[in-house]
């Protein structure tokens, strides 16, 4: 490294430094039209408000890797987590899991609650 580029760095404030590779910028896939492909395919996807999990988009993306690559062999391109990670980033995506899903009351449930009182009453006596 010459003196000059070592001073500057040097010179530099505190927080101003960034990254050197892209300056801050998410580096471009490997498969360019592929990603284009699988991120329509996401936005069709979401916009019919259906759930997008990791093995519909493993299957999505061979699709996509064919259609944009029919050329090259599959084995050429890997479904990793590098790569994975890396799509989801620099298309701003997450993979979300509903957590608390709501559950309809059941018809009987008076009854439910009354047997379980019963049952607590009854359990819950001493006996000889």
């Amino acid at each position: 490294m010459s003196e000059s580029a070592m001073e500057s760095i040097v010179n530099e404030k505190k927080h101003q430094r960034g990254g050197r590779k892209g300056e801050g910028k998410m580096r471009a896939g490997h498969w360019p039209e592929m990603e284009q492909l699988l991120y329509s395919e996401y936005q069709k996807r979401r916009d019919e408000r259906k759930a997008v999990r990791r093995a519909w988009l493993k299957k999505v993306t061979m699709k996509s890797f064919l259609a944009a690559y029919p050329d090259q062999d599959v084995s050429s391109f890997v479904f990793s987590n590098g790569w994975f990670t890396g799509f989801l980033a620099r298309h701003n995506i997450s993979i979300r899991m509903a957590t608390n899903k709501s559950q309809k009351i059941p018809s009987d449930y008076i009854d439910i609650c009354v047997k379980s009182a019963q049952f607590n009453r009854r359990d819950s006596q001493i006996r000889p």
